[in-house]
């Protein structure tokens, strides 16, 4: 009864302006991102992630779950026009990225020693990836809304070609758990009242679909929707890219069934513990995850980086004590480093989009 009634507190708390549980998740993701990044940036590259079993198992889920979060607030864009979405989220999202685009080029400069512009042009439209695929996702979902209204089928087939049309900014994967994010806010009432069995269910799901996990999962001939119906008749063209569809979806549940068990299992935590004033504490800080995501692009994936590695012999005590303790500085830093910036108006709308 005591799980029932607090589940039913944090339904009646998504209706609120912030949501603790929610803001825990953020920062839950924003961690795994660093993370992630850490093993990424500080042990020398092989492959997509060769040999690095814990930087595999980070991101089969991580960026599924920011997304399925965005999708969740999406929810609140009823009502707007199309030249009002943009804009907004056009200062929101992408005006951080062209701030942050030009001090990654400048950080290049300085401590990689970038003197290809062509290099840097293609470092800073594709940096920072998430958020300009989060720009997309609203632009998609606004349109997809528009067409649902008078047909659903077509309404559908176009969020597949939008998903389709260019392999950038990962939008074919993250799309799906944005619409996920989407249902979960449609359906939260239902889904929070039978929490345990979706917890149960996805992480099943999860840990069956992770048997076939490995370092090539972004190794496929990406299913570009035009392409394809140019190369209907060229078998050597078509099969790679349905093959490679395959794959995509693959990836896609693998990341949404774990996204979701790691969601569904901070919820029932915050079920089980709603008065505890650490985790509420630690929650407002998921609020910060926007800025901390484009700071570490610069002070993890470039500073640190260029100042210090380590050796990949070392598996167990780099990835389960370095890397995380390494993740826990830099996330410190930059949230103090947030909260400056959110001191003026003009960095707090240059770097942050506030």
């Amino acid at each position: 009864k005591s799980l029932k009634k607090s589940l039913s507190n944090i339904s009646r708390n998504m209706g609120t302006k912030r949501i603790y549980s929610l803001d825990f998740v953020k920062l839950v993701a924003i961690y795994l991102v660093l993370w992630g990044h850490c093993i990424q940036s500080l042990i020398p590259e092989v492959g997509s992630g060769e040999g690095k079993p814990v930087f595999l198992y980070i991101y089969s889920f991580h960026m599924s779950l920011f997304m399925i979060i965005s999708g969740y607030f999406a929810v609140n864009i009823e009502g707007e026009t199309l030249k009002k979405l943009i804009v907004s989220k056009f200062r929101q999202l992408i005006i951080p990225c062209i701030s942050w685009g030009g001090l990654i080029i400048l950080t290049d400069i300085v401590f990689n020693h970038l003197n290809n512009w062509e290099e840097g042009f293609k470092t800073f439209v594709f940096e920072i990836w998430f958020l300009k695929c989060l720009f997309l996702c609203y632009v998609v979902l606004f349109i997809s809304k528009k067409i649902w209204n008078f047909n659903k089928l077509l309404a559908i087939l176009f969020v597949f070609i939008a998903a389709h049309a260019t392999s950038i900014y990962g939008l074919s994967c993250m799309l799906p758990c944005f619409f996920v994010g989407l249902g979960f806010a449609k359906y939260k009432y239902y889904l929070l009242n039978h929490l345990t069995a979706v917890l149960f269910f996805t992480s099943i799901t999860y840990i069956v679909l992770l048997q076939w996990w490995d370092y090539d999962y972004a190794k496929y001939t990406f299913f570009n929707f035009f392409k394809f119906l140019m190369a209907l008749n060229d078998p050597t063209v078509a099969r790679p890219m349905l093959e490679g569809l395959l794959k995509e979806f693959y990836r896609i549940c693998v990341g949404i069934s774990g996204a979701v068990m790691i969601l569904s299992f901070i919820l029932l935590i915050f079920a089980k513990l709603p008065n505890v004033k650490l985790l509420n504490r630690l929650s407002v800080l998921g609020q910060y995850t926007l800025g901390i995501y484009v700071i570490q692009t610069v002070l993890l994936e470039r500073i640190i980086k260029s100042v210090i590695t380590f050796d990949a012999s070392s598996f167990y005590y780099f990835n389960f004590l370095l890397a995380p303790a390494i993740s826990l500085a830099v996330l410190i830093c930059c949230i103090v480093l947030v909260k400056l910036f959110l001191r003026s108006k003009w960095t707090s709308f240059i770097l942050l989009g506030k």
